[in-house]
C-alpha cells in the first residue's frame, strides 16, 4: 500500500492467498480519498464486479492456474496509489511412480532407486519419501523438472526378499494454513539373492536361498534340481555367478557345474 498526497490510499485484502489450481478468489481493493476517484484491479485473470460502494470493489477471480501478482489501483486528485498481493495455486502431484527394480538384486551391494514425481506446486512444499513396506527409509525435496526425479540409495538385506518399495509424494501446506497432501505410487516387489562378495565366496545353504525355497534338493544331478534351476535364471539375469552349498556353480551363461 503506497498512500498518496493528502493521506490518499489504496488497499488490497486478502493480502496474499493460496488456492487449488483452477479455483477462484474474492479481491476486494479499496480507497481512501475526500474525493470520487477512479479505482480497480489490475489482472490478466478472468474477473467480475460482484460488490461495490463509493469506495470500495469486491472483484472475483476464477480459473487460476499459476501464481500472480495482482494490483489494486486507484487515481486520486491525479496521483496514482496501488497496493499488490502474491496470490499462489497449489497442486497435488498427477503421478508418483517407483522406476523399475532390478530383476533380482545381489545383498549388501548398493541399489539406486528413483521416484518419478509429475506435476505438484508449489515445488519448495514438496517432498517425497521413499518406504520399504510401511517404513520410511528417507525423504528428498523434490526439484524442478517434469516429471521430477528423486534419487535414493539403499542396501537390501537378505530379510528384503519380496519387501514392497514405493514412493510417497507429500505436499506439507500446513504452514499456509491447509493440510498435508499424500500420494502414494504402486509398489514394486525386490527380489534378491546372495552371491560371492569380494575374495570371499560364499556358499548359500539352499535352506537360506534369498528366494524362500525349501525343499529336498540333495541327491539330484547339478543342472536339475529345482535350486540350481532358479541359480540359473538369476545368474542369466545378474550376469554373475551364483554359488550354492552343494558346491554348485551356475554360470552367467546358464550352466551348473559341480565345483
Amino acid at each position: 500500500m503506497i498512500p498518496g498526497p493528502g493521506g490518499a490510499r489504496t488497499s488490497i485484502h486478502p493480502s496474499k492467498a493460496i488456492i487449488p489450481r483452477g479455483g477462484s478468489l474474492r479481491v476486494n481493493c479499496s480507497i481512501s480519498c475526500d474525493q470520487k476517484a477512479m479505482f480497480g484491479l489490475e489482472t490478466e485473470l478472468n474477473k467480475k464486479v460482484v460488490g461495490h460502494g463509493n469506495n470500495w470493489k469486491v472483484f472475483e477471480l476464477s480459473d487460476v492456474q499459476e501464481d500472480i501478482n495482482l494490483l489494486c489501483y486507484s487515481n486520486c486528485r491525479n496521483e496514482q496509489t496501488v497496493a499488490s498481493m502474491i496470490l499462489s495455486v497449489y497442486w497435488i502431484p498427477e503421478r508418483v511412480e517407483l522406476a523399475p527394480l532390478p530383476l533380482w538384486q545381489p545383498v549388501g551391494e548398493e541399489l539406486n532407486l528413483s521416484c518419478l514425481v509429475s506435476g505438484g506446486a508449489p515445488r519448495d512444499h514438496l517432498s517425497v519419501v521413499l518406504l520399504r513396506g510401511e517404513e520410511e527409509l528417507g525423504r528428498q525435496p523434490v526439484g524442478k523438472g517434469e516429471p521430477a526425479e528423486v534419487m535414493f540409495t539403499v542396501q537390501p538385506r537378505r530379510e528384503d526378499h519380496g519387501t514392497n518399495f514405493s514412493c510417497r509424494s507429500e505436499l506439507d501446506l500446513r504452514s499456509q494454513g491447509l493440510e498435508l497432501f499424500q500420494n502414494t505410487s504402486a509398489p514394486r516387489k525386490l527380489q534378491t539373492y546372495g552371491e560371492a562378495l569380494g575374495s570371499q565366496q560364499r556358499r548359500w545353504d539352499e535352506g537360506d536361498f534369498l528366494l524362500g525355497m525349501r525343499g529336498p534338493w540333495e541327491g539330484e544331478a547339478p543342472g536339475h534340481g529345482a535350486a540350481e534351476k532358479v541359480a540359473t535364471l538369476i545368474a542369466k539375469a545378474s550376469g554373475k555367478s551364483i554359488f550354492l552349498a552343494t558346491g554348485v556353480e551356475c554360470s552367467r551363461l546358464g550352466d551348473c557345474t559341480a565345483g
